[in-house]
């Protein structure tokens, strides 16, 4: 590159660098590199998705027998996850910007992952910037998915920051509707005053588990706990019949 072209890219990278917003500065980065390289990298940086080892949890989660995720992450991992616990069986699965074709996923019955930033193969899924996001957003069919979902099911966010404006801002956006949608969880080792009055306000109970950078074993427990758990069966109510005798045209109980 000419110095002009060098100073205009180094601008753009140090302004990322400073970004508070991971979207803004994604955004910085792609105007430096062009569409080109910025897709070639992306593809380049998480080439090895398909082949990676699948984490334990993936797993885990699909055998508790959630009804779908909702996922973030471009590698798609919880459709491979899927696969390999229930080998043979039919997922359905879709990106965000689809959402207009699987409008009826919830009351359909099947497993399902949204790929809400949709996946690697498809550079045009991509939800990686503000632009992005504002217009994903902008899809009606899409807002109905989710905003179903949230009202229809119960949602556990694990892995992901829920105050992230991808994930838990659409429940603040709901609520700031009129919109009551209950309480949905949030597993999460963050346990600052700022998280927690955020996550009461937007109507998340929280689970707290303690980690450390290589350490999240206890995530592992709370997903062992629950499959050790067998929710109580009631038992059916009895009936006592009491003995019956004919009087006239009618049967008496007495």
């Amino acid at each position: 590159m000419d110095a002009e072209g060098q100073r205009r890219i180094k601008a753009l990278v140090e302004l990322a660098k400073t970004e508070k917003s991971p979207w803004n500065a994604f955004g910085h980065l792609r105007k430096a590199l062009g569409d080109t390289t910025w897709i070639a990298t992306i593809r380049n940086t998480l080439q090895s998705a398909s082949t990676v080892s699948i984490p334990q949890s993936y797993l885990d989660f699909w055998e508790l027998g959630v009804n779908g995720f909702f996922t973030l992450n471009l590698d798609r991992l919880a459709s491979r996850a899927f696969s390999e616990c229930f080998a043979g069986r039919a997922l359905r699965e879709f990106n965000g910007t689809d959402s207009h074709s699987h409008s009826d996923v919830l009351r359909s019955g099947h497993q399902f992952v949204a790929n809400l930033h949709g996946t690697l193969e498809n550079d045009r899924s991509w939800v990686l910037t503000q632009p992005d996001f504002e217009n994903l957003c902008r899809l009606p069919a899409y807002r109905s998915l989710v905003q179903s979902c949230f009202a229809s099911r119960i949602v556990l966010f694990a892995g992901v920051s829920a105050d992230d404006q991808a994930a838990g801002g659409h429940l603040l956006k709901l609520q700031e509707a009129g919109v009551n949608l209950g309480g949905h969880y949030w597993l999460t080792n963050r346990n600052d005053q700022s998280t927690d009055t955020w996550a009461e306000k937007a109507g998340l109970n929280r689970i707290y588990y303690a980690a450390t950078e290589e350490d999240h074993s206890e995530f592992t427990q709370f997903i062992k706990d629950l499959k050790g758990y067998l929710e109580p069966v009631p038992k059916p109510p009895v009936f006592e019949l009491a003995p019956v005798r004919r009087r006239g045209g009618l049967l008496q109980i007495t």
